[in-house]
């Protein structure tokens, strides 16, 4: 019993690290694509949009594999390497002043960390009551992903430098949350169905 315990241990610390790392890169990236504009559908909105759902679903797929206490400690492992990463790519590649690329780091990493700890406590808690798979990820595009796309624009261009994005940011941060629930549930919430099928499937 001890072996299996601290075997299932190792393994949870194993796939917490790998949740860290996966969202640090993709929060990164992330950040890197908000600053390229993109006008579609007569909407401004930026190319970032089309992959930040990929975070609510990995989310809840670590509630489901580690708990809400691991998923927890991988979120807070994840937002200050992501912040860092974001004002070493905003400063060096995008060419962005430091006040900006500081700026939105920081308003990434609060962002990112204070919704994802609430979708995991919301994924828990409805996985414990609601047996439908799509409950969590649909909570989520109800309630966390409207709070945070808006805390993060209003935090990272509100009066900022970047004369576009703080003329713009409430049209952008809008027209990103139509795209995020647009991509969340034409495609990623029912892949993500599938992959948990096929999970179930080979347990």
């Amino acid at each position: 019993v001890w072996l299996h315990a601290c075997t299932m241990e190792t393994q949870h610390r194993k796939l917490s690290l790998w949740l860290a790392v996966y969202h640090a890169l993709m929060i990164s990236l992330i950040n890197g694509l908000i600053t390229i504009p993109l006008e579609l559908f007569g909407r401004k909105m930026n190319w970032g949009v089309f992959l930040y759902p990929l975070i609510y679903i990995t989310t809840d797929f670590a509630v489901r594999m580690l708990g809400k206490a691991a998923a927890r400690d991988a979120i807070k492992w994840t937002w200050i390497p992501s912040s860092l990463i974001t004002f070493a790519e905003l400063s060096l590649i995008s060419h962005e002043p430091s006040t900006v690329a500081a700026r939105v780091a920081i308003s990434s990493g609060l962002a990112y960390l204070w919704p994802m700890w609430l979708d995991t406590a919301i994924f828990g808690w409805v996985r414990d009551r609601v047996q439908a798979w799509w409950a969590p990820p649909l909570v989520a595009l109800v309630v966390t992903v409207p709070l945070q796309t808006y805390a993060f624009y209003a935090m990272a261009f509100a009066w900022g430098e970047n004369a576009y994005m703080s003329q713009h940011w409430p049209e952008i941060a809008t027209s990103s949350l139509m795209m995020k629930s647009l991509v969340m549930t034409a495609m990623v919430i029912p892949g993500y169905g599938l992959l948990l099928r096929l999970f179930s499937e080979r347990s």
